[in-house]
């Protein structure tokens, strides 16, 4: 069972949704795991107001008085206000390189929930896998996941936590290889036009929607390997001011790439292909 004490945070949710149910596989490459738990963290420090959006430099900045509780949050927070040059994607990446997939599957392994199993591959390679000591709290993540895109294509407002874990799933092309069973009326193809709805519907204070947009794009970005201007244009996406996030929005679960063995490149999105942790 999980451990009572410990607080589970957005990324630990996404970590486990990360994980093939199964056999505890990581679905998609380490660097977008980083990435997408980076963007996690974020998020969380977003909606909690420790952080706040600059739209001015471009960056999340600190909220006086409101220091975060946890050492997972407060040194993502420290890491992202101390990055220079302080643009909101390097914050992103300085976060990633803390390697935040090291903390959330530890915190997940002190609760209970899974266990870090590593074995040699062909008597060379090294390989991990998470399998899972305890279902309920991937189930629970999952149906947190079901329940933002049900919402969304009904027009009600999303649970803010709820969307960043569709937005951040999709921005590393995971969002289907998450195992989630969808509606019977669903289907992934419905669920991909929905992402972008989900970021329209979150229940977030007018301010903080556009730098929630805008750190998910990030994710895509950097997931993708590709610089802000080669992202299309078009669509609901950040809105700064005009500022560096101004492109298009997630468009669906299309980042595309590898499982764990795929590494970081090609891929055609989450009809592409798998992959596992060996």
């Amino acid at each position: 069972m999980v451990n009572s004490v410990w607080d589970v945070l957005l990324a630990d949710d996404l970590a486990l949704l990360l994980l093939t149910p199964d056999e505890g596989r990581r679905t998609v490459s380490a660097r977008r795991a980083q990435l997408a738990l980076a963007g996690a963290l974020l998020s969380e420090l977003l909606l909690a107001g420790h952080l706040a959006p600059d739209p001015v430099e471009r960056r999340l900045v600190p909220v006086a008085g409101a220091g975060p509780g946890g050492a997972r949050l407060q040194r993502a927070g420290v890491v992202a206000v101390q990055a220079l040059p302080g643009h909101l994607p390097t914050q992103l990446g300085r976060v990633a390189q803390e390697e935040p997939w090291a903390g959330a599957t530890g915190a997940l392994a002190a609760g209970g929930v899974l266990r870090e199993e590593q074995r040699i591959v062909l008597w060379v390679f090294p390989s991990v896998r998470w399998p899972l000591l305890d279902a309920g709290p991937r189930k629970a993540a999952a149906a947190r996941v079901v329940g933002a895109l049900r919402e969304a294509v009904q027009g009600r407002p999303v649970e803010p936590g709820a969307a960043s874990l569709v937005r951040l799933l999709a921005a590393v092309g995971a969002l289907r290889r998450a195992g989630i069973e969808l509606p019977a009326q669903s289907g992934w193809r419905a669920a991909g036009r929905t992402v972008d709805v989900v970021a329209r519907q979150r229940a977030v204070p007018p301010h903080l929607a556009p730098a929630l947009t805008d750190l998910e794009l990030a994710v895509r970005r950097l997931a993708a390997g590709t610089s802000e201007g080669d992202v299309e244009s078009g669509g609901s996406g950040g809105a700064w001011g005009g500022g560096w996030g101004s492109g298009g929005d997630l468009g669906g679960d299309s980042c595309g790439g590898g499982g764990e063995g795929g590494g970081d490149g090609g891929g055609g999105g989450d009809g592409g292909g798998g992959g596992g942790g060996d």
